[in-house]
């Protein structure tokens, strides 16, 4: 069974509605909640993995966008080589099969971008008997898991709108999540 990689990133305005229902001539009562939140509290990138059942919880994981210049805390930034390689490393690699013996989750399908392809990622994964194979560029009809954002997202939109500054975001759509 094949596992996919992937990160995306959610901005504060993505999980706005952009239209709505009301009766005709009606105009559409918009609740928003301005609680003074900073718009950069609430942007955050994922990275995923997923196999044919979904993602798989135990190795996403959520990186917040830095509050500003002067931010300090390593835990919020953006999704880097270094970054992803030390995911893989602490989060990713407990869920990998060996290729050899024809078991689950054994063969690694990553992306083109460019911090995919570090020399240091291919050996860790390799390293636990897993085989790496890379998509074509520009190609994510090709991968599964961009329809697993496209949901997820989607139900952001649905449930929660952009009120919610702290939450448990794989909560929110259970039909993304294995």
């Amino acid at each position: 069974m094949a596992l996919f990689l992937d990160e995306m990133h959610k901005g504060h305005k993505e999980s706005r509605r952009r239209r709505y229902c009301s009766l005709r001539g009606c105009q559409p009562v918009i609740e928003e909640d301005f609680t003074g939140l900073k718009d950069d509290k609430l942007a955050y990138s994922m990275i995923v993995a997923a196999d044919i059942n979904g993602l798989i919880l135990q190795s996403c994981d959520v990186i917040h966008s830095k509050w500003g210049a002067s931010d300090a805390d390593e835990t919020r930034g953006i999704v880097d080589c270094e970054r992803f390689e030390s995911w893989v490393e602490h989060s990713y690699l407990p869920c990998l099969g060996r290729y050899l013996f024809r078991e689950p989750r054994s063969v690694v399908i990553l992306g083109s971008a460019s911090i995919h392809h570090s020399d240091q990622i291919v050996e860790l994964i390799e390293s636990t008997g897993a085989i790496v194979l890379y998509l074509p560029p520009y190609s994510p009809d090709y991968n599964p898991i961009e329809l697993y954002f496209r949901e997820y997202k989607t139900s952001l939109k649905r449930t929660t709108g952009s009120r919610l500054s702290n939450v448990d975001w794989f909560t929110i759509c259970p039909l993304c999540c294995s």
